[in-house]
């Protein structure tokens, strides 16, 4: 009898050993690749106005357009660290001399995406805060209407 209560524990010590993966780590984010019309934007902490503003938005990769594709204003979005797709460095154009911190997540149909003021921005969650530019999408389909200005 002692032979097989030893083998159960050499055969099932490293499950019993094993800590559960935290389901923050397990959960793999969704692409944000995709057409995005803005639905609010917050700056400072504080809700503005996104009146006026591009209302659509294209995340392809490490590329983000403020406009249609290969139309609007031409962003990067790099990703520094592989293992946190969601943290990444915001630069103007295609020049990475002048980054700042940014983070996406997607939640569904919702992508939110925030970026801070300056270099030296920490940015733990992608929420409104202080030092920070805050815009909430929802996902466009190919079948949806155009999107027109935010109100």
């Amino acid at each position: 009898m002692s032979r097989a209560a030893l083998l159960i524990a050499v055969l099932f010590a490293p499950l019993a050993l094993a800590a559960p993966v935290p389901k923050t780590l397990a959960k793999k984010s969704a692409s944000p690749d995709g057409t995005w019309k803005l639905t609010e934007f917050w700056s400072n902490g504080q809700q503005g106005s996104a009146t006026g503003m591009t209302p659509v938005w294209v995340l392809e990769g490490e590329a983000f357009y403020v406009g249609q594709k290969n139309e609007g204003n031409y962003w990067q979005l790099t990703i520094p660290d592989p293992a946190k797709p969601d943290v990444r460095r915001f630069a103007n154009g295609r020049s990475n001399t002048n980054t700042y911190p940014a983070m996406v997540s997607v939640e569904g149909d919702t992508l939110k995406f925030c970026y801070g003021f300056d270099a030296t921005t920490d940015i733990a969650e992608c929420a409104p805060a202080r030092n920070v530019h805050y815009y909430v999408f929802t996902r466009l389909k190919a079948d949806d209407p155009p999107a027109s200005p935010p109100k």
